[in-house]
């Protein structure tokens, strides 16, 4: 997936409340020269601040710790008369730190910048967009890591399947084609593991299904028959034991006797496993990010 496809998926999911910006505008309207800023932390890392500076103006909302898949908020402003809201703010998370520059001048147009660094930078993606106007100018920095959308929860089976075109390796272990309900859920895939991150985590072609690759391969139980086939797509690396919050939907978890990925929810009659019976929860409690159409 390109970056920009990538980056499009992450601002649908981390993002801001309308009523929040709402409030924050109708504040800054008293100002000459007025930001709203907007940091969206598409990620399972907490961010926290670590310095902040102005050229011209001040914090009305100083920046503040930002937690996983959380938009974080602050606001600047002119404090006299012919004068802009010009500044930067740092944020420091597990060996990455991210740089936000944001410009709403007294002449000129308005204009951000985002500087990524750190041993981990290569992980992560950023974009920047700075909103037009004089008050109230929206600036928005979105840092992510590479995301694939259009998974999926299964009603037959309650496992986490990828709705791709290929209906016909839509095996579910129902004994028909997986059959999509509720949110579309993204995966971060080509990323190491972290403290709330678990890699090993593949796409089988033989029944689109998710699968933990690792551990005892004969728990590898496909609804095609045999065992899931870890030899073509991405690999992903699931957050989990995160805080819940509106981005994400907690309690998936890893199935110990087809070593699936499914729901845990309260419908237990659909829990259906591919070596037979229900699932089997056990290890970590996954966090899933899910865009809201």
């Amino acid at each position: 997936m390109a970056l920009a496809e990538s980056i499009a998926i992450a601002v649908s999911v981390v993002k801001a409340a309308p009523e929040v910006i709402n409030a924050m505008n109708s504040v800054l309207q008293a100002f000459d020269r007025s930001c709203i800023i907007e940091v969206d932390n598409m990620t399972p890392e907490s961010l926290q601040p670590t310095g902040h500076s102005h050229e011209s103006g001040a914090f009305g909302q100083a920046p503040a710790r930002i937690d996983p898949f959380t938009p974080g908020m602050m606001s600047s402003h002119s404090t006299d008369f012919a004068q802009g809201a010009v500044g930067t703010a740092s944020f420091v998370g597990r060996d990455v730190s991210l740089t936000i520059r944001f410009s709403n001048p007294f002449v000129g147009g308005n204009h951000a910048e985002v500087q990524v660094s750190g041993a981990r930078a290569p992980e992560f993606q950023v974009s920047r967009s700075a909103g037009g106007g004089n008050t109230g100018a929206h600036f928005r920095y979105v840092l992510t890591h590479p995301v694939q959308d259009d998974w999926r929860f299964c009603a037959r089976c309650h496992g986490l399947f990828w709705n791709g075109p290929d209906q016909v390796n839509h095996r579910c272990p129902s004994g028909e084609v997986h059959l999509p309900l509720g949110d579309e859920f993204i995966a971060v895939h080509s990323v190491p593991e972290g403290p709330r991150l678990q890699a090993g985590w593949r796409f089988c072609p033989r029944c689109h299904g998710m699968f933990f690759s690792g551990g005892d391969t004969s728990n590898h139980r496909c609804p095609a028959g045999g065992l899931h086939d870890a030899s073509v797509g991405l690999a992903f690396a699931l957050p989990h034991d995160l805080p819940p919050n509106g981005a994400l939907q907690t309690n998936w978890r890893f199935c110990t006797t087809c070593h699936g990925m499914f729901f845990n929810g309260p419908d237990r009659a659909n829990h259906r496993c591919a070596a037979g019976g229900l699932h089997n929860p056990a290890g970590f409690e996954f966090s899933l990010p899910r865009i809201t159409r």
